[in-house]
């Protein structure tokens, strides 16, 4: 079965409220697009913090945030989990 890379799909707002469990509705394509950099992030709208994150792409339901600083090495060593994760 083919899994279709443009399907609408709910990922976790990613912003640095450990609590926040909204949802952001977006593919699977566009989603790995963003995530190409280590330092983009994906979240609702309001969720950006000015100061450390500057917005670099507003879309409806979500903007993408660059950091203004780089992440900690221990970042850059995590695996990526695959979307077809079983």
């Amino acid at each position: 079965m083919a899994f279709d890379e443009d399907a609408l799909l709910h990922f976790f707002c990613e912003c640095s409220n450990e609590k926040c469990r909204q949802r952001i509705r977006i593919s699977p394509k566009a989603y790995n697009k963003i995530h190409k950099s280590r330092d983009t992030f994906i979240m609702v709208h309001g969720h950006e913090v000015e100061g450390i994150e500057d917005v670099t792409i507003a879309e409806n339901g979500y903007c993408v945030v660059k950091k203004r600083k780089n992440p900690p090495k221990s970042a850059t060593r995590l695996h990526p989990t695959d979307i077809n994760n079983p």
